[in-house]
């Protein structure tokens, strides 16, 4: 599901579809492709989200900070990602992605026995005011930031307002968790 150097250190070393924290978007996508999206309460960080073809995910989402494409100096040290997400949908198939996500979560306390682990089952997820949407997730704390598993079930009336049943693996730095806790919403 994606790339580790087994026992890594820190979160530097992980890759999603061969991006990884610390990397400049720019060596992936050229800027026009880059088609930002900000949070409600702050613009520090912008994310973005890109069609996969050929890869183990179908779309990354990735997340850099807004004042480093503002930086004047080589391409490759502007957009630097502070976080990085794959995504998979299964539409009205919940069952396919939890399986997905026992096979991942089980990869990862094999390779990194020592990391700190967090597991929250199902709970309702803040989009849906309905409380009907659910996720789990489950979380590996490393040195510089996480590494996140989750699957998200979309209630009938999200679903019809075009959102997906998904998994999602997502590598962030500690910069921007803490950002998205604080300053995001």
């Amino acid at each position: 599901m994606f790339s580790s150097t087994v026992l890594a250190e820190d979160i530097y070393e992980f890759q999603i579809e061969g991006m990884g924290i610390g990397d400049s978007l720019l060596n992936h996508f050229s800027k026009t492709e880059i088609q930002e999206y900000f949070y409600p309460n702050s613009t520090k960080f912008a994310g973005t989200m890109h069609a996969i073809d050929n890869g183990t995910y179908e779309y990354v989402r990735v997340h850099y900070k807004t004042d480093n494409k503002f930086i004047e100096k080589k391409s490759n040290e502007n957009f630097i990602i502070y976080g990085i997400g794959g995504l998979i949908y299964y539409p009205n198939n919940i069952d396919a992605c939890y399986a997905k996500e026992k096979e991942i979560i089980k990869s990862l306390e094999t390779d990194f026995p020592y990391s700190e682990k967090s597991v929250r089952d199902i709970i309702s997820h803040r989009a849906d005011p309905t409380g009907k949407t659910t996720y789990s997730y489950t979380k590996f704390i490393m040195n510089g930031g996480s590494i996140t598993i989750e699957c998200t079930d979309y209630s009938d009336s999200m679903t019809t307002k075009g959102h997906e049943d998904y998994l999602g693996v997502m590598i962030n730095s500690n910069e921007f968790i803490d950002w998205l806790k604080y300053e995001a919403y």
